[in-house]
Order: C-alpha cells, then structure tokens, then sequence
C-alpha cells in the first residue's frame, strides 16, 4: 500500500483507546482512524500528521490539552527521543491492564475466553537481564523512536544494576577502540552481578582475527565476565558452563542457565512466574511424552524433565540443544531428554513417520506465530497443548485453527515482561 509524507498539519483529537503497540487511536472530524503516538485513552491532545495512509493516519503528540490521570511524568531522562521504551508516560498500573485488554480482545473474537490472570512485572524499572545497545561512531545507545538515529546513554532504567554498572566501562573503552564499530552489543545478566555480552557486527563487515581478539580483551577489561562475538553472521562457538553463563533461576532442584548469543526471557523475574504456571498447567509428567517446539535453551525443556516428563526438544538454532543437554546434564536430568535441531515444520514429519505420540505439547514460537502447522500439532494427538505467545493476533490465528480441531481453552494468563513498551506475554492452553 502506497502512503504519502506529508507538511505536518494539526487537529484537535478525542483519544477513545490504546491500541496495540501503545499508540493512542481516535478518530477525525471525517470518520478517519488516527493512531496517535505519545497520546492515552481518555485524553484530548493536539495531534500533529506524520503520514498519512488510505485508512488511517499517523500523528504525534504537539499538546495534551486535557490529560489522562493515568499520565505520569517518565523518569527517564532520555524518554522523550529514546526508542527503547515508549509507554513510560503511562502509569504502571494502567500499562497492565491495557495489555491484558489487548490480548483478550484479540482472542475475544475466537472463542470469548478471558484471562483468568493478569501477571504484572514484580519490578517495572531495574527488570530487565537482557538489553542490546546499539554502536554508532564509537558512541554505545538506542535508536531514537522511529530513527537511526542513536540516542547516547551512560543508563537505562529498565535495565539490572549489574548491566549499569558496566555501561559507562563500556562506552569509555569503545570510545578509544582503534577498530571497526561492531552493530550492536547484547549485554546479559544473571542473579548474580556479572555479565556478559554479545558483540554483533553487520553481516557485511570483514574483520580480521586479531582485532577481535583485540577487542575481545578490552572488552573483559570492562569488568564483563565473558564476550562472544558475531561476526558475518556466525556465532562463535560458546562452551557451555556454571561459569560461562548467568543463572536465570534457582530452585532446591534446578539451576537454569541463559547464555549470551542464545534466546532468553528478557525479563527473569517474570520467567520465574511464567514457569511456575507452566509447570503447574502441565502437571506431574508421570513418565509421560512432551513435546517442547522453538524450544531455545531449555527454559520449558528442564522445568518439564523435573516434573517426571520425558521431554523432545525441537530447536533451530546452532548450538540450543548443546545447551539444552549441558543443562540436563548439570541438573542429573539427562535420562529424559531427546531433541531434533531443525525447524519446526521439517521435523513435524519425521515425528509423523515415526509415529510419535506426545500427551503433551509446549510451543513458543517467535511473534510470527506457528502459521500453517496447528494440523500438524493435532496430527500427533496430545491431550493438551500449552501455547505461549508475545503476538496476540498470532495467537489469535493459531488458537481459532487448533479450536477447529477439537482443541479447547482451559486457561488463558497475561504476562508483562516487558514494562514501558508495547510488548506483552500470553500463554494459552488447550485440551481436548
């Protein structure tokens, strides 16, 4: 669809909800949608035309000429051009429940089942354990709001104290680095205080041995506790270890580990929740057959091999089983374990011609969705399938197939993950 730039131009808009993503949505003097960046339900604002589209427009805050109560002042010093967050203005409390409202009325429209639970982050600033940072000029900071435009920080006040800390470390020493600039930089933090980072050049830079070694041993003079390295698109090899990854939860019985380079839930505190009612919807495993698809490093993989599951695992990318069975292993786990690398619609089949049966079905694809392979999932007969989502129309899509196929929702939770932007976490299961 074609969409023209236009001179700013400026209306006066009622704002009648929050949409998806956090932008506010009304409607002009002729009928037309305009999504709102910066505006909340509820408030009247001065809006001023960034482009306009055939069905809607889009526009940005000029003047809050009456306010919502939920507005609150952002405590972030660079929220006003920061890209990273963009619901900070919004107060905690009412961010909550206009995700839930997002994911429920998506999901409203398949089958009318409403969250039983609404799970706020424990902390909405100092949450996060992974943050990527952006490299510009051998400046480290966000892109500023729909730019590339990087906003510099020495702080992010969403991001763990130990990933503060080393921030300012880090920016000193890129600053004198006589090398190529690495894209960005994935940094990761445990519940202990060190970290570790990702450093991720573009697919198209060429460099030379030496200089990552070079930059490799400034980078550990920051006080990081291990650096990997990105580079054409490869991943370095990563030895899985206690001490080369950070703990993400810890229990009597299991240690689960994330590692840079690898997924992980950004946001552990809230994992910790998110597992605790996977575990308790899955049940006591018995010696019976799940099946854990897009299943990173473990995170469902493990808690369900606690529970007396014998447990499949199905990962794409290089190196996630590796890490699947280091944490097996280290958690006296391992007896119970299988796995496929390979995508997940190409290994559907081989489960097909194996005859493979699974009681039970964990899926946590990426925000796409598992488009097309709901049959597939039915083709294997499990009793119950827990989806877990962060897109709720994929959700929305996938659910309204597996109810066509016998399949029906018996609990529906909300998570936030993810304070002050527009992401939200859903998981839905299903039995039949």
């Amino acid at each position: 669809m074609k969409t023209q730039q236009t001179k700013t131009k400026e209306i006066k808009i009622d704002i009648t909800d929050l949409a998806f993503g956090g932008r506010g949505f009304g409607r002009n003097d002729h009928g037309k949608a305009v999504m709102v960046q910066g505006a909340l339900k509820g408030e009247t604002v001065l809006a001023g035309i960034t482009r306009e589209h055939k069905d809607y427009d889009q526009a940005e805050v000029v003047q809050i000429l009456k306010p919502s109560p939920d507005r609150v002042e952002p405590l972030c010093p660079y929220y006003a051009n920061c890209g990273g967050c963009n619901l900070m203005h919004l107060a905690y409390p009412a961010q909550v429940k206009a995700k839930a409202a997002w994911v429920e009325r998506a999901l409203h429209r398949v089958s009318g089942i409403k969250p039983h639970e609404v799970i706020s982050s424990p902390a909405s600033e100092g949450c996060r354990n992974r943050v990527r940072v952006q490299v510009k000029h051998k400046k480290i900071g966000f892109y500023a709001r729909a730019s590339n435009d990087l906003v510099e920080i020495s702080n992010c006040l969403v991001a763990k104290d130990a990933i503060n800390r080393i921030l300012p470390e880090l920016a000193k020493y890129l600053e004198q680095w006589q090398g190529p600039d690495p894209k960005e930089i994935e940094l990761l933090s445990g519940l202990e205080d060190t970290v570790f980072a990702c450093v991720i050049f573009d697919r198209s830079q060429r460099v030379s041995k030496q200089k990552i070694q070079e930059l490799r041993a400034g980078l550990l003079d920051t006080g990081l506790a291990g650096v990997r390295f990105s580079v054409a698109g490869r991943l370095e090899r990563w030895e899985f270890s206690p001490e080369n990854g950070a703990n993400m939860y810890r229990s009597a019985d299991l240690d689960l580990f994330a590692f840079p380079g690898f997924f992980s839930q950004v946001n552990f505190a809230t994992n910790d929740i998110l597992l605790e009612e996977l575990t308790k919807e899955a049940g006591e495993g018995q010696g019976g057959e799940a099946l854990d698809l897009y299943a990173g490093t473990g995170n469902f993989t493990l808690p369900l091999l606690r529970q007396n599951w014998l447990v499949t695992s199905v990962e794409n990318a290089v190196g996630s089983l590796d890490a699947i069975v280091f944490g097996a292993e280290a958690n006296g786990l391992k007896q119970g374990l299988a796995g496929f690398q390979g995508k997940v619609e190409k290994v559907l089949p081989v489960l097909w011609e194996e005859k493979a049966h699974f009681d039970l079905v964990v899926l946590d694809p990426p925000r796409s969705g598992a488009k097309g392979l709901m049959p597939g999932l039915a083709r294997l007969d499990p009793t119950k399938i827990i989806y877990i989502s962060c897109h709720p129309a994929a959700l929305a899509r996938d659910a309204k197939e597996l109810i066509k196929l016998g399949y029906e929702p018996c609990s529906f939770m909300v998570f936030d993950h993810f304070p002050h932007t527009g992401h939200v976490e859903a998981l839905l299961a299903f039995e039949k």
